[in-house]
């Protein structure tokens, strides 16, 4: 994708800014899928590797910068110890036994931790009959400085994101602009710098001319939303417990304006925050017009005034969705997570 997107956006004379995203490091990583976690980072790490080539043979005055929004699943990479993992003490004869840490299990029951599955390259073995009985490790890929490769299985802490520390790196102009150690909101002001020439320090401040709020508590027509947190029960986070009495409104991830008449249209996000909790959340455009309180004159409120529902009737999608034997195959969180569109000069809405 990006070898495609490069010469086309080079071709505009006043630059261009390009964001990608691998979206599998972080359904896979909430899912605890570590091949699919592994897979996804290697295919980013190739795009990179173009980016960079970009940089190195086509145009230097391009700044290339890799970061990410938080830890998900609170991967941890497990060498494997000399006697392999050991099985659940809890169950060792269980027909689905679980491979847990063996260090951990060496400390007894006073151990200050918790025993978890090891993931190996074909799944968490928590599945009967889905190869339980062998821990199939990881291998590194390039051997290390003295030639040397390794196994290795990796454990999670949760199936949510965490506030890990994130690696953000820099590559081509101004990417010492970048501190060793940063808050994430020094990303934009290399960005900033990099785009328009100055510090964002040193421009005028900026001021806020509107502003309307949508209730958090908003909710649209259609089927209960919230009833399962991926473990069979409902969702219950910030107050707020489900099933709700409908389509929850709230949680954008793109927007684009509407009909010229100050309305706009909302992406909505994936649900609940990852795939597996959000099987009975709808994935729609919603159309939203803003009041805004300031600029319009208006009191801050917003109405929403219609919704396009994401569905593959004709049977385009490759896999089984989770409304895969209905007729309306309506598209849910637990299918996708739409972070972008953009409506084209036919009117026409892409993905």
């Amino acid at each position: 994708m990006l070898e495609v997107a490069l010469p086309i956006l080079n071709r505009d004379p006043d630059g261009f800014f390009l964001a990608l995203e691998e979206e599998g490091t972080d359904n896979f990583g909430n899912s605890n899928n570590a091949a699919g976690t592994i897979e996804a980072a290697l295919r980013a790490d190739e795009a990179i590797g173009v980016a960079l080539d970009f940089v190195d043979n086509v145009d230097p005055n391009t700044l290339v910068i890799t970061a990410a929004d938080s830890d998900a699943g609170g991967l941890e990479v497990v060498d494997v110890p000399i006697s392999g993992f050991g099985l659940d003490p809890a169950d060792p004869a269980s027909g689905f036994t679980l491979r847990t840490q063996a260090q951990l299990a060496a400390f007894g029951d006073d151990a200050d931790g918790t025993l978890v599955q090891v993931d190996d390259i074909d799944g968490s073995n928590d599945v009967p009959g889905f190869s339980t009985d062998v821990f199939d490790a990881f291998t590194t890929g390039a051997p290390d400085a003295d030639g040397d490769v390794f196994d290795f299985g990796v454990a999670w802490a949760t199936r949510s994101d965490v506030n890990g520390g994130i690696v953000s790196k820099t590559y081509g102009l101004n990417a010492e602009l970048l501190p060793a150690t940063t808050d994430n909101t020094d990303i934009y002001r290399v960005m900033y710098q990099t785009l328009f020439g100055v510090a964002p320090e040193e421009v005028g401040n900026s001021e806020l001319e509107g502003f309307a709020s949508l209730p958090a508590d908003t909710f649209a027509e259609g089927p209960p939303a919230g009833g399962d947190n991926g473990e069979g029960e409902p969702i219950d986070a910030n107050g707020r417990t489900g099933p709700f009495d409908g389509q929850p409104v709230q949680g954008f991830s793109g927007v684009q304006f509407a009909d010229g008449d100050g309305s706009f249209w909302f992406l909505s996000d994936n649900g609940f925050g990852g795939k597996t909790n959000s099987s009975d959340y709808l994935l729609r455009l919603y159309k939203v017009d803003p009041n805004f309180a300031g600029s319009e004159g208006g009191d801050g409120s917003v109405e929403v005034e219609d919704f396009i529902q994401l569905s593959d009737p004709n049977h385009l999608i490759s896999f089984d969705i989770q409304n895969e034997e209905t007729s309306e195959r309506y598209l849910t969180g637990s299918d996708f997570d739409i972070e972008s569109f953009v409506i084209d000069a036919n009117g026409d809405i892409c993905y």
